[in-house]
């Protein structure tokens, strides 16, 4: 029996548009649980960005920074933004949407609602949830509703770990896809940009972005981008995007918390300072350990003249005293991986990066075959 399928044209108060995904009207009558279908059968659908290409509406995505560098404000100043219809950071303008702001740790009578005036927020078109809630099927449910009710383009869930909840492990990656899951079902069907704010790991090197946010390495991939709030070496704060899948990686954006200026606002008000350069001199955000920078320096070498097995790059590391996640890290800084069919294996390849790429995914960690 032939599957039918339904794509739903969705329109906001602001003009905008959403297309759901194509959904299955009939199911399968043999017994089969999975939908398969033709690549004939699909319509291919455009990105739709929030802010390109660093939020991506119908979907989640992720802040990752360290606490105190100024996350929250940042977030406040994307609404402010949002609400009013102006451009955000190196964007376009476009109309203005509702936002909802779900945070943890925060009160919204003694900061968040001070970060929102002071940004210039307009607040009838945002609404505050100042509680912590372990987010369950039938939350996820609520919280698609309230989406729905209120016409909300931007969903904030501030911090991560506070929604979580005690009953998933966040170090665990089954459980963490699992919970992910059903707000990422929300986001498809609402069209709703979902951005979770999360801290990075104490001492984390920030060489490595996949492994800098607390929690396990799946948070980075289910994630469709993730952009990062750092501090350089020199003092500059700024955002990067360091994770996506699509879209180009975009400019590194630099941005100061200045005082108010009123005595009674204990508050900072967050500007824009333009696009900043994280490779330049004295810029990067963390000072890259001595031995992490001499397994680059070797992993140049080896590939200088061309790629390489990465089973056999691992066996000449480890005999020039090299440990493998020293070289794994190395790798995602002067690396790219691709698959070769040798006789009747799939054998992994290591070449020297030729662009600065689209940011980091999931297919970065699995760049060398299983040992034994």
């Amino acid at each position: 029996m032939a599957v039918e399928y339904q794509t739903i044209a969705l329109k906001r108060k602001d003009g905008t548009s959403w297309t759901t995904p194509p959904r299955q009207l009939v199911a399968p009558t043999d017994g089969r649980r999975l939908t398969v279908r033709y690549g004939t059968e699909i319509t291919p659908r455009q990105i739709n960005w929030l802010w390109r290409p660093y939020l991506q509406r119908g979907a989640l995505n992720l802040i990752t920074g360290d606490p105190g560098i100024g996350k929250s404000t940042l977030v406040c100043d994307l609404i402010a933004r949002l609400t009013r219809g102006d451009a955000l950071p190196e964007g376009q303008p476009q109309a203005p949407i509702n936002c909802w702001i779900m945070n943890g740790e925060d009160n919204a009578d003694d900061t968040i609602i001070w970060r929102l005036n002071n940004q210039g927020a307009v607040l009838h078109r945002v609404s505050i949830t100042d509680q912590s809630r372990a987010i369950d099927a039938a939350m996820a449910t609520e919280i698609r509703d309230v989406i729905r009710e209120r016409d909300i383009g931007f969903v904030v869930i501030d911090p991560l770990q506070a929604w979580m909840g005690r009953e998933v492990d966040m170090n665990r990656a089954n459980e963490t896809r699992e919970w992910a899951g059903m707000l990422r079902d929300v986001a498809q069907e609402t069209g709703a940009c979902v951005a979770f704010v999360r801290h990075r790991r104490k001492g984390q090197p920030g060489d490595n972005a996949l492994y800098a946010g607390i929690g396990s390495i799946d948070i980075s991939g289910f994630a469709r981008s993730e952009i990062s709030v750092l501090k350089a070496q020199s003092g500059v704060a700024y955002v990067t995007r360091t994770k996506g899948n699509v879209g180009g990686k975009g400019d590194a954006l630099s941005y100061t918390v200045e005082p108010h200026g009123d005595p009674a606002n204990d508050h900072g008000i967050l500007r824009w300072t333009g696009t900043f350069n994280p490779e330049g001199p004295g810029a990067k955000g963390n000072v890259v350990p001595k031995k992490l920078g001499k397994a680059m320096e070797w992993l140049k070498d080896q590939l200088a003249d061309g790629p390489k097995p990465a089973q056999g790059l691992f066996e000449a590391a480890m005999k020039a005293g090299f440990a493998e996640t020293t070289l794994k890290r190395a790798k995602i800084r002067v690396a790219d991986s691709y698959q070769e069919l040798d006789g009747a294996s799939q054998v992994w390849y290591w070449s020297l990066k030729q662009h600065d790429g689209a940011g980091l995914d999931a297919e970065h960690l699995a760049i060398a075959p299983r040992r034994g």
